[in-house]
C-alpha cells in the first residue's frame, strides 16, 4: 500500500532535489545547457526592442535561471562554470537577436548593448555559483540527516 522512498532521492525541504546536470540523459543536458540559454536570449533580444516590461521581467527570470541552472551542479566552482557558459550563450543571443531586428532598444541600459552583454555573461558565473552553493548546502543537510 505505501512505497518506501528509495535511498537515493535528495529531498530539500520535503522537496525531492532535481537530478544533477551530469546525471541527466545527453539529450536533456545538451537542451539545458545549449538549446534553453540560446532561446531565452534570443526571446530577450526580441523584447528589448519590443516591451520594456516583458524585458525587464524575463530578465528577472533569466537570473533565477542561473541560479537554477547552478543548482544542477555540486558546489560553486562547478555553478560558476555552467553560469558562465549559460550567461555567454544567452547574452551572445541577446545580442545577435537584437541586432538582427535592427530596431532600437526600447529600455534604457546604463551602458552601451555591447557592454551590458558582456555584464550579463559574467553575471552568469555569481549567479551558477549561487545555485552551486545551495546544492551543495542542500547535499550536505540531506547526509547529515541520513546518518
Amino acid at each position: 500500500m505505501f512505497r518506501s522512498r528509495r535511498p537515493d532521492w535528495r529531498r530539500f525541504g520535503g522537496v525531492k532535489l532535481p537530478p544533477l546536470f551530469r546525471e541527466r540523459p545527453r539529450v536533456v543536458q545538451i537542451f539545458l545547457g545549449l538549446i534553453a540559454p540560446l532561446a531565452f536570449g534570443a526571446l530577450c533580444g526580441y523584447l528589448l526592442g519590443a516591451s520594456p516590461a516583458w524585458f525587464n521581467g524575463l530578465m528577472l527570470l533569466a537570473g533565477i535561471g542561473g541560479i537554477g541552472a547552478g543548482f544542477e551542479h555540486l558546489g560553486a566552482r562547478d555553478g560558476a562554470r555552467r553560469g558562465i557558459v549559460g550567461g555567454v550563450l544567452f547574452a551572445g543571443a541577446l545580442l545577435a537577436w537584437f541586432s538582427l531586428r535592427a530596431r532600437p532598444a526600447l529600455v534604457p541600459l546604463p551602458l552601451s548593448l555591447p557592454a551590458m552583454v558582456v555584464v550579463y555573461a559574467v553575471m552568469g558565473a555569481p549567479l551558477g555559483a549561487l545555485g552551486g552553493r545551495l546544492r551543495q548546502r542542500a547535499e550536505d543537510r540531506r547526509a547529515g540527516s541520513a546518518t
